[in-house]
């Protein structure tokens, strides 16, 4: 799966140059910032509606399964690590899961703030 990552990266990377882009709509070969989005460009550009279509809504179904799985992570852990085990060590589990069903709205909340907020991820560092 590495390999197969690490080739389709390398296309990736390699393929501005090797498109005649001012044969497309977009008109000239992505350069500086935007050759890190080459993906969506290729997707929207040079493949089928269809194919981007399907292609865009692949990547975005892995990213927001990927955030929700973090989420869920978080609020679990502070409902069991941190409510249960800190603060009500009778909590039984009824109350430790309303714990967490509020506490995936905060922590969502918090990141979609972060995320609206933030301007690039390296400011988080």
């Amino acid at each position: 799966m590495r390999v197969a990552s690490v080739l389709i990266s390398v296309a990736l990377a390699l393929e501005p140059a090797m498109v005649d882009w001012s044969q497309t709509d977009y008109g000239k070969a992505p350069e500086g910032y935007e050759v890190k989005m080459v993906l969506p460009l290729v997707m929207q550009y040079l493949t089928p509606s269809w194919v981007a279509f399907l292609g865009l809504g692949a990547v975005s179904a892995a990213v927001m399964s990927s955030a929700d799985s973090s989420v869920l992570s978080a609020s679990s852990m502070f409902a069991r690590n941190i409510y249960k085990n800190v603060f009500k060590q009778t909590a039984n589990d009824r109350e430790v899961i309303w714990v967490m069903r509020a506490s995936i709205v905060v922590v969502a909340a918090i990141a979609c703030t972060i995320g609206i907020l933030i301007n690039s991820i390296y400011y988080l560092l």
